[in-house]
């Protein structure tokens, strides 16, 4: 069985803006000011759920697409999923900057070569400003997403979000 990770990344001061919403959020700090907040099933649903995900996104639904472009109001917010077997795998990302769709949606299918701009993932962290350092791989690297291999484990580690 392979790993999978479904997360929100984004500055803590986006999520502590709309406390109200926190209600289902727990959270882990990472390097670069920001904060994952791993997308569990409680997180995922809403109201309707037979309403259906954007495409080609596995936990993407669309109250947790409602529930991040309000916290995108006031910056970005990166939505990635990554999906890894044996050391292949794919990945997903969308960012939301000020309430619209700022970049994506991106995916890169497993079995494709990296494009020179970067993975999803990569360039969706640049958007709320991971930069790589000297000694690190990309941007996955630099924000600490390799810490922990899926969803699961980073809600082990989490802890609710302060609103």
């Amino acid at each position: 069985m392979g790993d999978a990770l479904e997360a929100v990344i984004a500055p803590p001061s986006l999520l502590r803006a709309v406390g109200s919403d926190l209600s289902a959020v727990v959270s882990v700090t990472l390097s670069e000011g920001l904060v994952l907040v791993p997308v569990t099933e409680a997180l995922a649903s809403g109201d309707d759920p037979a309403a259906e995900a954007p495409s080609g996104f596995v936990r993407l639904t669309v109250p947790l697409v409602e529930r991040v472009t309000a916290w995108s109001a006031r910056g970005p917010v990166a939505y990635v999923e990554a999906d890894s077997f044996g050391g292949t795998g794919s990945q997903r990302a969308l960012v939301w900057d000020r309430g619209v769709v700022d970049l994506g949606p991106l995916h890169l299918p497993v079995g494709e070569p990296t494009p020179g701009e970067g993975t999803p993932i990569a360039r969706a962290l640049r958007r709320p400003g991971v930069v790589v350092g000297p000694d690190e791989r990309d941007e996955f690297d630099a924000a600490g997403l390799g810490a922990h291999r899926s969803t699961e484990a980073w809600a082990q580690v989490a802890t609710p979000h302060d609103a």
